[in-house]
């Protein structure tokens, strides 16, 4: 992208130039967003849609053939040609099996993202470990036909109290939402399983996946469905200065409140509030000492 005026864009064997069918605001700070799908480039500025490319719109023949289907695995910023990017980030990481990952499950559901079809068998496999990196159990959704579920200590294969429609789309986002009682699934934001760690009758169930335990999460070796994953929730930070210190990782529509020690004011907004796009409402404040110094 050329931020020209107008700005334009180019997409190597798909179009040489092309201005921007929405032009982006001048007077604001602009938050890109680059998606691709099997059929197209979508770019958005600030959230809202400036380009939606389908490669088959290309009168050359090569853009379908590059760019179509799922193909892009790595990126890079051109060095010394790239005179806009300052920063980047990607809310979706690929799985890495076998790999323990921190992750407070209490605190930040998970969201697997994945193109596993009904009747494929695929699983998604997840093990829990507590702060200590004791296995305390896991949590498998099996692709069958009808689909199935199963939770370490508490239940054997099962089907899913809720089936997906067949013809959902193919790339399918799961949420695993653990509270201190119960283990809540969504697929595609529809909930597919609510269960009560005391309806079980095995009494290691409650011993073992009640309260806030999990620290720590593994995608097993057999899982053959997790594609991508993320947090569901706006990153951590930390505030020098401030009567708290540092905040969790928060869940959307969560407002949290800055406040700073006696000796120090606040610069910025008091207030944040984790939005559904997973960043914080506004620039995290500072806490300056009250001769304007910043504590570091």
């Amino acid at each position: 992208m050329t931020f020209s005026s107008p700005m334009q864009c180019r997409i190597s064997w798909c179009v040489t130039k092309l201005d921007l069918t929405v032009q982006p605001p001048v007077d604001v700070d602009k938050i890109w967003t680059i998606t691709k799908t099997d059929t197209a480039l979508i770019i958005t500025c600030n959230n809202v849609e400036m380009l939606n490319y389908l490669f088959s719109d290309s009168s050359n023949v090569n853009c379908v053939t590059k760019w179509g289907l799922d193909v892009v695995e790595e990126i890079r910023f051109y060095s010394g040609y790239d005179t806009a990017s300052d920063f980047y980030r990607a809310d979706w990481k690929a799985v890495l099996s076998q790999v323990k990952i921190p992750w407070d499950l209490e605190a930040t559901p998970l969201q697997i993202k994945t193109d596993s079809t009904l009747g494929s068998d695929d699983k998604i496999k997840v093990d829990m470990y507590d702060k200590d990196s004791n296995y305390i159990g896991d949590v498998i959704v099996q692709f069958s036909s009808p689909m199935h579920y199963l939770i370490g200590y508490c239940v054997d294969w099962t089907d899913l109290p809720v089936q997906l429609p067949v013809d959902v789309d193919k790339s399918k986002t799961w949420t695993i939402n653990k509270t201190e009682t119960a283990y809540i699934i969504t697929c595609n934001d529809e909930e597919v399983l609510n269960y009560l760690f005391s309806d079980s009758s095995d009494s290691k169930c409650v011993t073992m996946w009640i309260g806030d335990v999990v620290e720590k999460i593994k995608f097993g070796g057999s899982d053959t469905a997790s594609d991508f994953f993320r947090a569901v929730a706006c990153s951590t930070f930390t505030v020098d200065g401030s009567t708290q210190g540092s905040w969790p990782a928060s869940s959307t529509g969560t407002t949290v409140t800055i406040k700073c020690a006696a000796s120090h004011i606040l610069t910025g907004s008091a207030t944040l509030t984790c939005q559904d796009d997973l960043s914080w409402s506004t620039d995290i404040p500072q806490c300056l000492n009250k001769i304007g110094k910043l504590i570091y």
